[in-house]
């Protein structure tokens, strides 16, 4: 008896903690503002489908038609929480729920955009940068290749 009364305590503890994850990773998506871009994310995927497919482009309007149907925020959200649940801990999604509920955490949402679009300006100043190395680099390899031929 003692056994199956731990059981069902433990299977009792453990879902509301499953429950309370999956309310806390679908705060941080909300937080992260996840129904809008998956939203956007779905229309940009739709336009360059219909743009590089044939089959999509005569059927367009189906495939926008399912899209607004089944590509939802409502039927998408749950992988992405499951993923949440799986990659943090409860104690983890606790923190992170804060973080983003805080002033700084906040102010991270706003400028994670322009951050990244910075980031990524960076990144690809320097990849040009070293451009030229690269090609220097490419054609030692054919000058090597040249030589190891005569």
């Amino acid at each position: 008896m003692k056994k199956i009364v731990i059981i069902v305590g433990v299977l009792w503890i453990n879902s509301l903690y499953g429950a309370s994850s999956e309310k806390l990773a679908e705060s941080i998506l909300i937080s992260l503002n996840m129904p809008n871009i998956t939203q956007k994310m779905v229309d940009k995927s739709i336009e360059i489908e219909i743009k590089n497919s044939n089959a999509a482009k005569e059927y367009a309007d189906i495939v926008e038609r399912f899209a607004k149907e089944y590509l939802t925020w409502e039927n998408l959200k749950k992988p992405m929480i499951e993923s949440y649940i799986s990659t943090f801990s409860y104690q983890d999604l606790v923190e992170i729920e804060h973080f983003f509920s805080s002033p700084v955490g906040r102010k991270f949402i706003q400028k994670s955009p322009e951050l990244s679009k910075s980031v990524n300006m960076a990144i690809q100043k320097s990849i040009l940068s070293y451009q030229e190395v690269l090609q220097h680099m490419i054609v030692d390899a054919e000058l090597k290749k040249m030589q190891n031929k005569k």
